[in-house]
């Protein structure tokens, strides 16, 4: 009886979409080694921002509070019905907690993005929920204003976050680690070193002014409230560029505690 050769099955061929596919996988994983891990230059220049640096902090700091802006945009119409401008800031479009979110999510989870989705899952919920506490509770402490309360949710906590925003945060932190911090650390990364570097303190000083300025403008509405007068110049361009109506439209959600309220009064 002959031996009978059985001829060679053809691997299917390889359809231009699933080709495209694949390459943009190879590309997502390339990327996510190199955003990761610390790839060895053989004395080459290292790229601006090289690494889990403080500029690239800066930069994620920003496109983190831009995103959050992005996101707020969209899911307040969708839990509210209705359109409101939220910010965190009295000048441009940017929510600081989601920048902190994002620096907290990548300092904490750049070594678990080869980990499974659960636990990547459940560690940005934590991580989320205690950036939004804290910053809920420095507001309250410094300023005495609160720009969400959650008391009125269930399984809250104080009222400054809850485990509906901790899953949120959950899924934005897979998000952030698997896909946008990859693609964010490339484009920072292409920057030119010089420009990066300029780019870097415009950035830090904008933040500061834009910071202070608002802290100043929150004050001076505390000022109003209680009925006192401009008492400089200063005062007066607050009243001027950043009074209630301003601040009532940038901070839809801002109020003053009750303790506030009455220390203003008692004052």
């Amino acid at each position: 009886m002959q031996n009978q050769t059985q001829p060679l099955k053809k691997e299917p061929k390889e359809t231009p979409k699933a080709k495209r596919k694949r390459l943009r996988q190879e590309a997502k994983q390339r990327d996510m080694i190199a955003a990761y891990e610390s790839p060895i230059y053989n004395g080459l220049e290292k790229p601006f921002a090289n690494g889990i640096s403080a500029n690239k902090l800066l930069f994620l700091f920003v496109i983190g509070g831009v995103l959050g802006f992005v996101f707020e945009s969209i899911w307040c119409p969708l839990t509210t019905g209705h359109f409101e401008v939220r910010t965190g800031l009295v000048i441009g479009m940017f929510i600081p907690v989601y920048g902190l979110g994002a620096v907290a999510l990548t300092v904490c989870l750049h070594r678990l993005y080869k980990s499974r989705d659960l636990l990547i899952f459940l560690s940005s919920a934590v991580i989320g929920g205690v950036v939004e506490y804290l910053t809920s509770m420095f507001q309250e402490l410094i300023f005495g204003t609160i720009s969400w309360d959650y008391s009125n949710t269930q399984f809250n906590f104080g009222g400054r976050t809850n485990l509906t925003y901790s899953f949120v945060w959950g899924i934005l932190g897979i998000v952030w680690v698997k896909d946008w911090y990859p693609a964010a650390s490339k484009l920072i990364e292409r920057i030119p070193k010089k420009i990066g570097n300029l780019a870097a303190r415009v950035l830090l000083i904008a933040l500061v002014l834009d910071i202070l300025l608002s802290a100043a403008a929150v004050t001076r509405k505390a000022e109003r409230y209680d009925s006192k007068p401009a008492s400089n110049s200063f005062a007066v361009f607050l009243d001027q560029h950043f009074g209630d109506d301003y601040l009532d439209f940038v901070f839809p959600n801002m109020k003053f505690t009750k303790q506030e309220k009455s220390r203003m009064v008692a004052g």
